[in-house]
């Protein structure tokens, strides 16, 4: 009985466990393609936006003129692409020397970009990857990229977008129960992970690119995420210290790291009612088993007591006594 009940324990536990880690694997699956989706779409956007002619005809006017026309052409490009897309806070240009020659938002213009990242990064290559929060402590997004007219280098293109589309990536935890959570999260300068989606349980509203983790905590689901370990985790700890399955996923293009997690303690409840179910069973069974002993033993002792009992009278010479006991087996 105990040993069945432990063989069926176990494969239970077996069972349940892989089941949670191949719900969290799914989902692990589908946000990181959701989340390339939308950033193949962001950089669809910038392409486009970089590649039409007049805007590099005007840019390169301006850069050799500095004359009113081409700046006013330009504003007036840069302001019917931001009216075109609501989630669009600012369209700038930064000429070859790091100086914004013309922008939506008037205040920046003239400003030096030369040391910025998004000049540094813009002037190589399409990037989508740069995050930043704004005045108002919104979390934004750069789409950067180099501008060229007959493969001559004449600036760079700033796009500041909204993260909604982003955020909202995170905001469905179908099928995650009450502990199950996702976190998305990028390098530090320092190194340390930088927290970009916090996990549902974070209540604080500043959490996104202000809370890090230490890059010391070589374990943590979401540091082995910015390693590049795409990976299942049968037995770790997320950064509160709770056992957890976790899921790792790395993207490359964005030098991202998604983890994807839920409490063992959740994951396995199942199996804990399992484990009280087999106890209750257990103790039942060995109630009965013991009372069943209890009352076969008495069965066989007493009527041995007697027996010995009239045996010795027998030896003491009296033959007068007699038994009375009702059985048809060795005994009556």
């Amino acid at each position: 009985m105990f040993f069945l009940g432990f063989v069926a324990y176990s494969n239970s536990e077996k069972a349940i466990s892989s089941q949670a880690i191949a719900r969290l694997e799914t989902i692990a699956n589908f946000q990181k393609a959701r989340i390339e989706d939308l950033n193949k779409q962001h950089k669809e956007t910038l392409k486009d936006f970089t590649s039409r002619l007049q805007l590099r005809v005007e840019t390169n006017n301006y850069n050799q003129t500095q004359s009113v026309a081409s700046q006013t052409k330009l504003t007036d490009i840069l302001l019917a692409a931001k009216k075109s897309s609501p989630s669009h806070s600012n369209i700038y240009i930064i000429n070859p020397t790091g100086l914004v020659i013309v922008s939506t938002d008037k205040e920046i213009i003239g400003q030096n970009k030369v040391t910025d990242e998004v000049f540094l990064k813009g002037k190589k290559h399409n990037d989508i990857s740069i995050l930043f929060k704004d005045k108002r402590k919104q979390v934004k997004n750069y789409f950067t990229g180099p501008l060229f007219l007959a493969d001559k280098f004449i600036g760079v293109v700033v796009i500041e977008s909204d993260t909604k589309s982003l955020f909202a990536l995170f905001k469905d935890h179908t099928g995650f129960g009450t502990t199950g959570k996702f976190g998305l999260a990028k390098h530090a300068e320092n190194g340390d992970t930088l927290i970009i989606v916090p996990g549902r349980t974070d209540k604080n509203r500043d959490a996104p690119l202000q809370s890090t983790l230490s890059k010391k905590n070589i374990n943590l689901p979401l540091n082995k995420a910015l390693r590049g370990e795409e990976k299942t985790f049968i037995d770790t700890i997320d950064y509160l210290g709770n056992p957890v399955f976790a899921v790792t996923r790395y993207i490359p293009e964005l030098d991202w790291g998604l983890g994807v997690t839920i409490n063992k303690s959740e994951a396995l409840l199942p199996l804990a009612k399992l484990r009280s179910l087999l106890i209750f069973i257990s103790a039942v069974s060995a109630t009965i088993i013991f009372t069943l002993a209890f009352f076969i033993a008495q069965s066989i002792a007493q009527p041995l007591k007697i027996l010995t009992a009239l045996t010795n009278d027998f030896i003491r010479g009296d033959f007068s006594k007699r038994t009375n006991i009702p059985s048809n087996d060795e005994i009556g």
